[in-house]
C-alpha cells in the first residue's frame, strides 16, 4: 500500500461513502489501542478511516474488516488531518497515534529522546484539534476525541 501525499490523498478522499453511515477518524489505527476501536466501531455500522504509518498493519486490519478504510500517512502532517476532517466530516475522530516512550531513568534520557514523545504525541493532538476546530460546527455533530498519551 502505498504511502499517501496530499495529491494522493485529495484523490482517495473523491470516493463517497455512503452518506447514511456514520464515519470515524481513528488515527494510529494499526496496532494497540488504535487498532481496537475501528474492530468496535465497525462492530456498530460505523466507516472507519484507519490512518497509520504502517502500511502492512492498516493492511492486515482493512483485510480483517470490510467497512476499514486504510489511509498511510503521518498523524502529525497538517495537510492530511485539515484534508481528511474538511472532505470526509466525520461524526467521530479518535486520536490514537503516538510514539512508542522510551521507558528509562530520566538522568539516561537526552532532550531528543526524552522530548520525542512531545514532539509526535502533543503535535498531532494540536493538529487534529486545531483543524477541527476552523471547520464550521454542524448541529448535531459534534466532535469527540479520546486520547493516548504514552502507552504504546
Amino acid at each position: 500500500m502505498p504511502e499517501m501525499t496530499a495529491p494522493a490523498l485529495g484523490n482517495k478522499m473523491a470516493e463517497t461513502v455512503s452518506s447514511q453511515q456514520p464515519t470515524a477518524i481513528v488515527t494510529g489505527g494499526s496496532r494497540g489501542l488504535g487498532r481496537g476501536i475501528p474492530q468496535a466501531l465497525v462492530a456498530r455500522g460505523v466507516h472507519v478511516i484507519a490512518l497509520a504509518r504502517d502500511a502492512a498493519g492498516l493492511e492486515a486490519l482493512a483485510g480483517e474488516l470490510a467497512n476499514v478504510e486504510p489511509v498511510v500517512a503521518d498523524a502529525a502532517d497538517e495537510i492530511v488531518a485539515a484534508r481528511l476532517l474538511q472532505e470526509r466530516q466525520p461524526n467521530l475522530v479518535v486520536l490514537c497515534a503516538g510514539a512508542s516512550a522510551l521507558l528509562r531513568p530520566l538522568q539516561l534520557h537526552s532532550w531528543e529522546t526524552f522530548s520525542l514523545n512531545w514532539e509526535v504525541d502533543t503535535k498531532s493532538v494540536f493538529v487534529w484539534l486545531r483543524n477541527a476546530l476552523l471547520l464550521p460546527m454542524k448541529p448535531g455533530r459534534p466532535y469527540r476525541h479520546c486520547l493516548k498519551h504514552g502507552c504504546n
